[in-house]
C-alpha cells in the first residue's frame, strides 16, 4: 500500500527532526572545540599576519607591528586570560578599535608617537610608517577617497575592516563545515544513526510517524539546546542505538547489509553538516505544509 500525501511529509518531517537534532549536538561539540582550541581568535590572528606582515627587509617591522596591535588598548582590553594564565587573544574586534590600533601602530614607528592624535597629517604620517603590505595599501586607498576629512577616513577605513572581517567570517564557516561533517560522522557512528533505516522504519510504521512529527512540531515552539537535543533523541522511538542491523532482504547478505549501514550513516553525516539552521528551516516549511493539509476534491457540481 502506498504512502498519502500527509504520510510522505511526515517521513520527511522525520528525517529532518533527526538531522535538525543532530545538527544541534554537532555544532556544540564543534563550537566547545574552537572556544578551547582558540581557532576564531587565531583565524584573525593568522589574517593579520598575512595582511599586515611582510617577507624580507621588512619583516621585522612587520612583526613589531602585528605585535604592536595586540598589545594596544585598544585591543589588548579584550583580550582575555585562560585559567592557566595564557593570554585568549581576542576573536573579535569592533572596526573603530582595530582602526585606531593600526593607526597608533603606524604612529609609533615614526617620530612623535601621541595616541588619539586626529588630524589628516597625522593619519597620513602614520600609514605612511606602516610595513608594505595590503592592509597599509587598503588605509591609503581609503585616505585619497577621504581627502582632507580625516572623519570620512575613520568611516570608509572601518567599512573596510567590516567587509574583511565579513570574508574572513565566510573563511571560516566553510573550514567549520568540514568540522561538522566529522562530527556529525563521529556522532553518527556512536549514536547508530543510519539515515537509511530511520527512513525505512518511518516508512513503514504509521504511529512511529506520527509520534516524531508531532515531537517535530514542537521544535517551533522552542528551539533545543543540546541538553534537551539529547532528550529528543533517547525518546525517540527510531533505530538509534548500536543493536540489529535489520534489512529485509532475502538470504545471508550481510555484506550487502553492511554496505547499506555504512552508506545509511554517511548520508546522515552529510545531512548533519548542512547544519541546524538549514534543518530549522526544513523543519518550518514541511509543517507548514502539514499544517495546510491537501487540497479538497473538487465535486461532481461544482466542475459542472
Amino acid at each position: 500500500m502506498g504512502l498519502s500525501g500527509n504520510s510522505v511529509l511526515d517521513v520527511a518531517i522525520g528525517l529532518s527532526f533527526v538531522f535538525f537534532v543532530l545538527a544541534i549536538l554537532a555544532t556544540a561539540l564543534s563550537e566547545a572545540v574552537s572556544s578551547l582550541r582558540g581557532w576564531r581568535s587565531k583565524a584573525l590572528e593568522k589574517w593579520l599576519e598575512q595582511n599586515l606582515a611582510t617577507s624580507g627587509a621588512g619583516a621585522a617591522k612587520a612583526k613589531k607591528a602585528v605585535k604592536g596591535f595586540y598589545e594596544h588598548p585598544a585591543v589588548n582590553g579584550l583580550t582575555r586570560n585562560r585559567r592557566d594564565g595564557t593570554a585568549h587573544k581576542p576573536s573579535y574586534i569592533p572596526s573603530e578599535h582595530a582602526v585606531t590600533a593600526l593607526i597608533d601602530v603606524g604612529r609609533a614607528a615614526g617620530e612623535g608617537y601621541e595616541i588619539g592624535a586626529e588630524t589628516i597629517g597625522d593619519i597620513t604620517a602614520a600609514i605612511e610608517q606602516l610595513p608594505d603590505s595590503p592592509i597599509k595599501d587598503s588605509l591609503k586607498s581609503a585616505l585619497m577617497r577621504a581627502g582632507d576629512n580625516a572623519e570620512q577616513f575613520r568611516k570608509l577605513a572601518e567599512r573596510w575592516f567590516d567587509d574583511a572581517m565579513d570574508r574572513l567570517s565566510g573563511w571560516y564557516k566553510r573550514r567549520v563545515q568540514l568540522f561538522l561533517w566529522l562530527f556529525g560522522l563521529a556522532i553518527a557512528v556512536a549514536l547508530n544513526v543510519d539515515a537509511l533505516n530511520v527512513a525505512q522504519l518511518l516508512y513503514k510504521d504509521e504511529s512511529v510517524r506520527q509520534i516524531v512529527a508531532s515531537q517535530a512540531q514542537s521544535v517551533s515552539n522552542a528551539t533545543p539546546n543540546a541538553g534537551t537535543a539529547a532528550g529528543y533523541l533517547n525518546d525517540l522511538p527510531l533505530p538509534i542505538g548500536w543493536g540489529p542491523i535489520h534489512f529485509d532482504f532475502p538470504g545471508d547478505l550481510w555484506a550487502w547489509d553492511f554496505a547499506l549501514k555504512c552508506v545509511g550513516v554517511l548520508l546522515t553525516a552529510a545531512a548533519v553538516a548542512l547544519g541546524a539552521p538549514f534543518w530549522f528551516e526544513t523543519l518550518s516549511k514541511l509543517g507548514s505544509l502539514r499544517s495546510t493539509g491537501p487540497q479538497p476534491a473538487t465535486s461532481q457540481t461544482e466542475r459542472s
